[in-house]
């Protein structure tokens, strides 16, 4: 069988070759072990049927033949791996962590956020890790197995954020800690600060500049409120740098002139108002 097979490409090269045809010929196909096998094969009148719907031509087949695979080894050379040297099985408790409450769930820029739930602490405190949004995992100010304090990183810009709970794993062989258990996601929000001084002074139909912490993305969304007027902008220019520590907003003509609570809302954030003996701080004052 390797003799007419070795013929038959032979002689399929002699015959005006085409890249197909040296493809096949050098293909060591008479030297393998496996050869190509084909039998006659009676099929049914409704596979026939199949066939000629598939093949939509005037062809009528009348006979068929099953052709075998065949598998071809290859002739590269390869080096093949090194035996297992050593084997390490390690087995972990299923302690995956669960944050149960944040605290304060509004909190300010670089304050400490104090998470609490349970399976925060494995074989030993710096294996726990606090990881904000899409961030690496910080380590936190403290850690218990029911308590976690972290305070916030100032990278972080104002606005809605979630925060995870990692416990990372080292194993015998290897120094590096790999990720290990995960909390889900819990939600807090990051709120601004208004830096001016109080009383702020503010003119009608001026600009007013506002100082924040911390600093405000070029894309975020920002509302100033004079007591309950409303003052948005727009997304800054693309010119503007990617953050800034001070916004500024245009102050209406027709604005009412007086002493009023001066908030800001940086993405659905809003900062805080503080009582005092003279109303609620910051304030600003507002005049012609």
């Amino acid at each position: 069988m390797a003799r007419e097979l070795q013929q038959a490409l032979t002689e399929l090269l002699s015959q005006s070759p085409t890249p197909e045809t040296q493809l096949i010929s050098g293909s060591t196909l008479a030297n393998q072990v496996e050869h190509i096998r084909i039998t006659p094969e009676a099929l049914t009148t409704e596979e026939i049927y199949r066939l000629w719907t598939a093949f939509q031509t005037s062809y009528r087949p009348t006979t068929s033949y099953q052709v075998s695979v065949v598998v071809i080894q290859a002739t590269d050379a390869f080096s093949s791996n090194l035996p297992v040297q050593r084997r390490t099985v390690m087995a972990l408790p299923m302690q995956t962590p669960v944050i149960a409450n944040l605290a304060p769930s509004m909190v300010g820029a670089g304050q400490v956020l104090t998470i609490t739930g349970s399976n925060f602490l494995g074989d030993a405190a710096t294996d726990t890790l606090a990881a904000f949004d899409s961030l690496s995992g910080i380590a936190p100010d403290t850690v218990q197995a029911t308590t976690i304090r972290v305070t916030l990183p100032t990278t972080l810009l104002a606005g809605t954020h979630v925060v995870r709970v990692q416990r990372t794993i080292t194993y015998a062989l290897s120094p590096t800690p790999h990720a290990g258990f995960s909390s889900s996601p819990a939600p807090f929000q990051l709120v601004p600060a208004i830096q001016n001084p109080s009383p702020v002074a503010a003119t009608q139909g001026a600009a007013l500049v506002v100082s924040v912490s911390p600093p405000v993305g070029q894309s975020q969304r920002a509302t100033l409120y004079i007591g309950d007027t409303a003052i948005p902008i727009d997304e800054r220019p693309v010119t503007d740098p990617v953050t800034s520590s001070t916004v500024t907003f245009p102050i209406p003509s027709d604005l009412p002139t007086g002493t009023f609570p001066l908030r800001i809302e940086i993405d659905g954030a809003q900062s805080a108002l503080t009582p005092s003996p003279g109303g609620f701080m910051p304030q600003v004052q507002v005049s012609s």
